[in-house]
């Protein structure tokens, strides 16, 4: 598949540079995925929520035995806060495979001292002293998953892969996600968000109120093997004016039936055949104190992008 052609050429790259450390994340699920060949230094499990419910399974119990196939033996495992179903998954199989498991919650306890459209600003007590950090990237998630990286800073720190406390603090200030609550335009503001399934557009929901944003506009376009009906319920809650719209990618949800699942939920919203069609309307609705945003998949971001002249792979990440 393309996928794993393009983690194979990573893959091939990163033996060409020399590369002391790689962040590999996997692409879907963990036990089949192309990315499992590694043999990693630690294994980290975010959260456990539904997606990709036809591959992985259509309970968190049999989506976290998917996620749980990256853990290998005796390799330290790290895990953010999820539901206890998932969590006994996880659980009994690194217990398994005598990997030891270390926990956000349990092991290391975060206390958000500021959020805003700057970043966070956060109290951090895991394995070492306590510490406050700041984050660049937006939402209160985003200090839940500081707090696992820093952790599994924690664990490799022990394993002897030293990092320094001053590496960890640029580290976090620094480094951006190009189209994951970010904001790439002001007056009016504009939002780009890739949450593209239903918790994703829950944690999108409370950042709105965490960044001060009520009701925007709405530009919203999913792909056809999503819930579209559920996260449009959950956005429809927070946002003005909706757009509807429909990426240029194979899998995407055809425009008629994003509009007529609003219609059945009792949503009106005007249509557009493109990103740039959508958004071109969008920008012409707004006044200049008002905000857009635009969600419900990567590839509506990566259109969005295009027609903004936003090209995120020009700029160094961190």
């Amino acid at each position: 598949s393309y996928f794993e052609a393009t983690t194979a050429l990573a893959f091939d790259f990163f033996r060409r540079k020399r590369i002391d450390i790689a962040v590999v994340e996997v692409g879907m699920g963990g036990r089949l995925d192309s990315t499992n060949v590694i043999k990693p230094l630690a294994t980290c499990i975010t959260t456990i929520g539904f997606d990709h419910e036809q591959y992985l399974g259509k309970t968190l119990a049999k989506i976290a035995g998917e996620k749980a196939g990256i853990i290998k033996p005796r390799t330290p495992v790290v895990c953010g806060v999820m539901p206890a179903a998932a969590h006994r998954t996880i659980s009994e199989v690194a217990r398994r495979k005598q990997a030891p498991i270390f926990e956000t919650g349990k092991h290391a306890t975060v206390k958000p001292l500021e959020i805003g459209r700057s970043g966070s600003v956060f109290e951090y007590r895991g394995l070492g002293p306590k510490r406050v950090l700041r984050t660049s990237l937006l939402g209160s998630h985003q200090i839940a998953n500081a707090a696992l990286a820093v952790l599994t800073v924690e664990v490799l720190s022990r394993g002897g892969l030293k990092i320094s406390d001053r590496a960890i603090e640029l580290g976090l200030a620094s480094a951006r996600w190009p189209g994951r609550l970010e904001i790439v335009g002001r007056q009016p503001h504009i939002l780009l968000d890739g949450a593209h399934n239903v918790s994703g557009v829950s944690s999108l929901a409370r950042s709105l109120g965490e960044l001060d944003i009520t009701k925007p506009l709405t530009v919203f376009g999913v792909l056809r093997d999503k819930n579209c009906k559920q996260m449009l319920a959950v956005l429809s809650r927070k946002s003005g004016r909706l757009v509807f719209t429909s990426p240029g990618y194979h899998r995407a949800l055809p425009l008629s039936e994003l509009r007529k699942t609003g219609k059945a939920l009792g949503l009106s919203a005007r249509g557009f055949s493109t990103v740039a069609g959508a958004l071109e309307h969008a920008l012409k609705q707004v006044r200049r104190d008002e905000t857009v945003l635009v969600c419900g998949s990567l590839y509506v971001i990566g259109e969005a992008m295009q027609f903004l002249g936003y090209r995120p792979q020009a700029v160094r990440l961190c």
